[in-house]
């Protein structure tokens, strides 16, 4: 048993103490609204928030906390692949606030991956000083606080890594012989696995990132020190990259689906600082990384450091090749590994220049689900002050240069704070809610209808317009919604939406703004409002006289009981429908629609690396001419008119798929877009057909009245009309 050190608690204790005012002075001004107000930069933070409300809800209810139908009614969804974090929801079944969770869940985060880091470069570098400075490195870089200014909390639950690397180093500790692998160590085995669990609990990004250094850190101890070392590890490298570029080649030329390979982190991204540095950002750095990275402010953030490259570079120097380093060469090696995993192809201001062998991930059925590759930067973000840190340590911190040490790990720290240092953060106070959500009539059964509402997805799809601020009013109202903001939404989803006219002509209002759609039929505005159960609806200031506004209150007028206006918002009471209700002449396909498999275009290794556009094939022309050939008959069919949301749809998929044409040149994904198009086309000209066909009906109904009630003086004009002919 080991013996009780006081000076090293001491030491422990100070380095949390300052890492905690490093978070307050970061954070500013979160610290004085910690128990109701979050960061909210960005909308994925009302997500957060939704997600904690509801996850205790169900549990509270005795229902399944990963699924649910509060949002996206009636057809609900699953949250098996959103970014949930249950482990926020279980925290605050205790808690039962969810502001007050969230926030101290990021507090301790950023407090254990500080001590966590900090801890396993001192298992590296017995040094506290420039241990403290590895745990700062990781705990506040500008991955973490830029993911945390756009409210993706699930990205900095960092906590458990740096502990799983420390216990799995133990479990395969470094060898004394270069010449020999060690044996392993079940001991810490369930540290481990209870690690990776909690991990898995948090984020399943971060959870394959800890698989991804399991397999090199096993691979790198397995092949000994020795074989990754000089002539040898350079050759392997030179036919690794090779056989890379060239297998690419082929995977593309016999058209392999692949994902992810556009979010590559860019060499420029490690020098350029964040967009929302208080320092350094501002428009020009927006301008650089939007005109010249073009990459996604919140995703291609790799800054790490002018002063850690500088230290990096001078052990891959002067130190490298030493065998006395052997740590440093070590977490070396493990920050490679991950540069080159964060970096399947080399882009150099967005043009490619070389592909590197982590490129077949992104080929790989289900592993190629984590198609954003520039978030592993967070674990090159663990290994690199370690790196960079045992040079300095084994150049100045010798016998006689102790004041010189500190004064440089002094001046590495205070340029690394300005550096990371963040814009002051916008915050969302989750009580400040519009006063017409709290009305006592909202208590009552049904569904609220919000207007304007949508659904949204991480995945592209998108019908109407969202204000993910509506999910976090639901923890206050607590009734059902149509519309929802879940990271994984099925395209069925979107496609029975569709298939009720009232709805699929509000989308299309929302989309174009125009007011030339005819009035719904009664009977149809009445079996959306039954399938759907609403009873409630809110409409925000002013959208009553937007174009799908005023189409959507002129339906619902015949179904209103009482109207109230507060604060500019209109809350509209309905009544319940009879149960002898008319049928609607449309009866939704609940089946939706299904897309035919996407094919991808055949691309060389040429145009892969150099950005050159090739020449379209045959296929993709031939598509396009039927789906323009489609457009035309649908359309002189009265589609637009008879069945607007699916004819626009199906337009705007085509639209999207011919600019994918004019601009892109790595996959093929528009020929998905070209036959869901025509399926939807196809299903809006039977709609026509059925419209135009219902128009003669009721004309021939009319005229026949007509003939009933005074048969002579139709008589007498049909007499006038053959004798004028």
């Amino acid at each position: 048993m080991r013996r009780f050190r006081p000076a090293r608690v001491a030491v422990i204790a100070l380095c949390i103490l300052l890492y905690g005012l490093i978070f307050i002075h970061f954070t500013a001004p979160l610290t004085t609204r910690f128990d109701n107000a979050v960061v909210s930069g960005y909308l994925d933070a009302h997500v957060f928030v939704w997600n904690i409300h509801t996850f205790t809800e169900l549990v509270h209810s005795n229902r399944n906390p990963f699924y649910t139908d509060d949002v996206c009614h009636p057809r609900g969804v699953w949250l098996i692949m959103h970014t949930y974090a249950p482990l926020t929801g279980i925290i605050n079944l205790f808690v039962g606030n969810p502001a007050l969770t969230l926030n101290l869940f990021v507090f301790l985060n950023f407090m254990l991956s500080a001590t966590g880091a900090m801890l396993l470069c001192y298992s590296f570098i017995p040094n506290w000083c420039l241990a403290f400075l590895s745990g700062f490195v990781f705990a506040f870089c500008p991955f973490k606080m830029t993911h945390l200014f756009a409210g993706q909390y699930n990205l900095i639950m960092t906590a458990p890594i740096p502990f799983y690397v420390y216990f799995l180093r133990r479990c395969l500790p470094p060898s004394e012989n270069l010449h020999k692998a060690t044996a392993f160590n079940r001991r810490f085995l369930p540290h481990c696995i209870t690690l990776l669990l909690f991990e898995f609990a948090c984020d399943y990004y971060l959870t394959y990132y800890l698989l991804l250094f399991t397999a090199g850190y096993i691979a790198y101890h397995r092949f000994t020190v020795q074989a990754w070392s000089g002539k040898r590890f350079v050759t392997v490298s030179i036919i690794a990259i090779t056989a890379s570029m060239i297998g690419v080649g082929i995977l593309e030329l016999i058209g392999v689906n692949r994902n992810g390979l556009y979010t590559s982190a860019d060499l420029i991204s490690y020098f350029v600082p964040s967009a929302y540095s208080r320092l350094f950002g501002g428009s020009c750095v927006n301008s650089l990384r939007s005109e010249v990275i073009k990459g996604s402010p919140f995703e291609n953030i790799a800054e790490a450091g002018l002063a850690l490259i500088i230290l990096f570079a001078l052990f891959m120097v002067f130190d490298f090749r030493r065998t006395c380093s052997g740590a440093g060469k070590e977490a070396a090696y493990m920050t490679l590994f991950f540069f080159v995993m964060a970096t399947p192809v080399v882009n150099v201001a967005g043009r490619p220049l070389v592909v590197l062998p982590s490129v077949f991930l992104h080929y790989t059925p289900f592993v190629n689900n984590f198609r954003v590759a520039s978030r592993m930067t967070i674990m090159i973000m663990l290994f690199l002050p370690i790196t960079g840190l045992s040079f300095l340590h084994r150049h100045c911190f010798a016998p006689g240069r102790r004041i010189t040490a500190y004064v440089v790990a002094g001046l590495v720290f205070v340029s690394l704070y300005l550096q990371y240092l963040p814009a002051p953060f916008p915050l969302l106070s989750i009580n400040d809610v519009p006063a017409v959500y709290r009305m006592p009539a909202l208590r009552g059964e049904g569904t609220l209808l919000e207007l304007p509402f949508g659904i949204q997805s991480g995945n592209g799809l998108q019908l109407g317009t969202l204000n993910t601020l509506q999910m976090v009013y639901q923890a206050i109202h607590r009734k059902k919604v149509l519309g929802g903001y879940i990271s994984r939404l099925p395209a069925s989803l979107a496609d029975f939406y569709a298939q009720y006219p009232f709805l699929s002509t509000v989308f299309d209002l929302m989309r174009t703004g125009r007011r030339d759609a005819p009035p719904p039929l009664p009977a149809d505005v009445e079996t959306f409002l039954h399938d759907f159960h609403v009873r409630h609806v809110i409409v925000y200031p002013g959208y009553g006289k937007s174009a799908a506004g005023e189409y959507a209150l002129k339906a619902i007028d015949p179904f209103i009981t009482g109207r109230t206006l507060i604060d500019g918002y209109a809350y509209l009471a309905l009544r319940p429908l009879p149960a002898d209700r008319r049928q609607s002449s449309f009866t939704p396909h609940r089946g939706g629609i299904t897309s035919a498999p996407a094919r991808h275009r055949r691309i060389s290794l040429k145009h892969l690396l150099n950005g050159m556009r090739p020449r379209l094939r045959k296929g993709p022309m031939r598509e396009l001419e039927a789906v323009r050939n489609a457009l035309e008959t649908a359309q002189s069919a009265g589609s637009d008119t008879a069945a607007p949301a699916l004819y626009s749809r199906a337009q705007r998929l085509s639209d999207k798929a011919q600019e994918e044409i004019r601009v892109q040149h790595e996959t093929l994904p528009f020929l998905r877009d070209f036959s869901t198009a025509k399926l939807l086309l196809d299903s809006a000209l039977s709609c026509a057909e059925r419209s135009i066909d219902r128009r003669h009906n009721k004309a021939a109904v009319r005229q026949r009245r007509r003939v009933d009630d005074n048969p002579l003086d139709f008589q007498s004009k049909t007499s006038e009309k053959s004798a004028k002919r």
